[in-house]
């Protein structure tokens, strides 16, 4: 396991500047985190930290690979991450998120570890779907079958829905005003 405290940056005393990070991402990153979807990768993280008076803001570029098991076939392959995010630390009365980008941290915080960011940044970036390479064609072309289907059915399919689903209440209160006309 790799010592998370090696993704602690210090902000304590720094000039209102920028300062680049590196970091480098193997399998022991991912063995520190439980019940984690990835287990091996090969990524290189580069953080840009700007500092203002009274927030920080970090650009990550996370470039490399990781290693994850198709949806379908249950066969490991390599996926290829290139993901760029941006948090902002703002200083504030307690340590809170305040959404997903900006974060509450206190006055005397003197570091931020950003395992935690980088990890969340990685996994966000691994597709929904995890085909591996070869089932990608397929893939595109089931896609493109579905949307035909769907464009071809969806009219269809709501007026049925529409008579099935009107209450016939209301239609006996059309024909009374039908007739009334």
């Amino acid at each position: 396991m790799a010592s998370l405290k090696l993704f602690d940056i210090d902000i304590h005393n720094l000039s209102l500047k920028e300062y680049d990070y590196q970091f480098d991402i193997d399998d022991s990153f991912f063995a520190s985190f439980e019940d984690s979807i990835v287990y091996k990768g090969s990524l290189v993280v580069k953080v840009n930290m700007s500092l203002h008076p009274g927030v920080i803001e970090m650009d990550f570029d996370i470039q490399g690979t990781v290693v994850i098991t198709c949806d379908r076939s249950l066969e490991e392959y390599d996926q290829a991450i290139n993901s760029n995010e941006r948090l902002m630390f703002k200083f504030g009365d307690e340590n809170t998120e305040i959404s997903e980008d900006i974060i509450s941290i206190t006055r005397d915080t003197h570091r931020i570890n950003v395992a935690q960011y980088i990890y969340e940044f990685i996994t966000i970036a691994i597709p929904f779907v995890k085909r591996h390479p070869r089932f990608q064609e397929e893939a595109n072309d089931e896609e493109e079958v579905k949307l035909i289907y769907q464009s071809s059915t969806a009219p269809a399919e709501e007026e049925e829905e529409n008579k099935d689903s009107e209450d016939p209440r209301w239609a006996l209160l059309k024909n009374l005003k039908n007739n009334l006309n």
